[in-house]
């Protein structure tokens, strides 16, 4: 069992001033955050199925959270590149991913980890990044979550579109080198996650 330092919570605390999806603090150049960054999308109910877009240029572990058994359609435009999905939920996920791409999901249907969260900051969010970090061994670089949003697109700016009327944003981890400080914040994070890491 391999463990992975969790900063999620401290994260959370970090980041509360980062969690308007209109403002324009959300956003990052292209590489601003490193060469390796995380996204995680979180929703209840996306109605079966879900797509996302990424068409920020670099190298992504993406995750995809649900609580009902959602197909999720997962595409890059040209220079972004997926290398792992992560999907898990209280139901089964499953993921339709573009060619190579290391997939994986995580279910309570399947007797695995489950973890959703769709709101920004509660406990269930903080679970759910919590079990991220130890699953992908990557701090979450940002959070985007609503209620029923099926389909979202991560803007080159990072800047995530869906069609959610409260959609909830955070970036978590953009300052690489930092040990886990973001958003301009001073959160230092201890304590571990469980749970023998995916990639």
């Amino acid at each position: 069992m391999r463990f992975a330092p969790v900063v999620a919570i401290a994260l959370l605390a970090a980041c509360g001033s980062e969690q308007d999806s209109t403002s324009s603090s959300l956003t990052r150049a292209e590489g601003a955050c490193g060469t390796f960054e995380t996204h995680v999308i979180g929703v209840y109910n996306p109605g079966g199925s879900g797509t996302v877009v990424i068409e920020r240029k670099g190298n992504y572990a993406l995750v995809v959270s649900a609580h009902e058994a959602t197909t999720w359609t997962i595409s890059a435009e040209p220079g972004a590149t997926i290398d792992h999905i992560y999907a898990v939920g209280y139901h089964r996920q499953t993921v339709v991913a573009p060619s190579g791409v290391e997939v994986v999901s995580e279910s309570h249907d399947d007797g695995t980890a489950d973890a959703n969260g769709y709101a920004y900051p509660n406990d269930d969010t903080r679970h759910l990044l919590e079990l991220v970090s130890a699953r992908v061994h990557h701090d979450p670089t940002s959070f985007h979550g609503c209620y029923d949003a099926a389909h979202w697109t991560i803007g080159a700016d990072m800047m995530a579109s869906s069609e959610c009327g409260q959609q909830y944003d955070a970036v978590l981890d953009c300052n690489p080198g930092n040990n886990g400080s973001s958003c301009g914040g001073s959160g230092s994070g201890s304590g571990s996650g469980s749970g023998s890491g995916i990639y």
